[in-house]
């Protein structure tokens, strides 16, 4: 008489068994795929709050904003900065993101480029046009209302190539193989407006900290540029006294 049970016992229905916990979860190919996720949204943020916090050409509008003391233009030139920045930023990431799917040589190719840009702008970002030359002159604001100032902060952004370009650059990094989607693209979204909100009002409320210490790497920036010129002039001349004595 089979006892109620039994069939438990067989070695192969205990193989079975063990062989069915053994297998992975849908949970748990969903949590590696959030996991990584998670990771390349990590990177895009540390990168956008690094990008943005840098005094760029919107920044150092912001800057003349602020030291203006006109308020309601300033946060209609947060939100022109802002707005235009996401659409920018996003369709880029898009861009990349379908670019990227398309094969996965061009993949890398697209991940080597970027890391590219990303090193050669950390060895020379200081020369970009809008990183030197004077920083938030006042005289220069022609937003005498709050649409005006909008127009102003989205023309900004919009021929605030560099800028643009080490967006670009991230996003190589920041979007991973094959779990890119919609959402993604919107929590990019969401992580740009954020860092932006907040870099437009440090540099609107904190005008004349940031202008001061702004101008003082400017002085020392010319300072040196000067003395190697000079340097290298003094070279010239001592070259050609020599030649003349010879």
């Amino acid at each position: 008489m089979v006892r109620r049970g039994d069939g438990c016992h067989r070695p192969e229905i205990q193989a079975g068994l063990i062989e069915h916990w053994r297998r992975p979860r849908v949970s748990g190919r969903i949590s590696a795929e959030e996991s990584m996720s998670t990771e390349y949204l990590a990177i895009y943020a540390v990168g956008a709050a690094i990008i943005l916090a840098l005094p760029g050409p919107g920044n150092c509008l912001m800057l003349s904003y602020g030291r203006s003391r006109r308020h309601l233009q300033s946060l209609a030139a947060a939100a022109g900065i802002t707005l235009t920045g996401t659409v920018l930023t996003t369709a880029i990431a898009t861009l990349v993101a379908v670019a990227g799917g398309l094969s996965e040589l061009l993949a890398a190719v697209l991940r080597g480029c970027g890391m590219a840009v990303l090193v050669w702008s950390v060895l020379v970002l200081w020369r970009l046009r809008g990183m030197t030359g004077l920083v938030a002159d006042n005289d220069n604001l022609d937003g005498k209302n709050a649409a005006s100032a909008f127009l102003k902060g989205a023309r900004t952004m919009i021929r605030n190539y560099w800028q643009l370009t080490l967006f670009g650059a991230l996003a190589t990094q920041a979007v991973g193989p094959g779990i890119v989607n919609f959402q993604q693209t919107i929590v990019f979204s969401v992580i740009f407006i954020a860092f932006s909100i907040l870099t437009n009002l440090i540099y609107a409320i904190f005008a004349g900290r940031i202008h001061k210490r702004l101008r003082r790497l400017e002085t020392r920036k010319i300072k040196g540029r000067t003395r190697g010129k000079l340097r290298v002039n003094a070279g010239i001349v001592s070259v050609g006294y020599r030649r003349l004595a010879a």
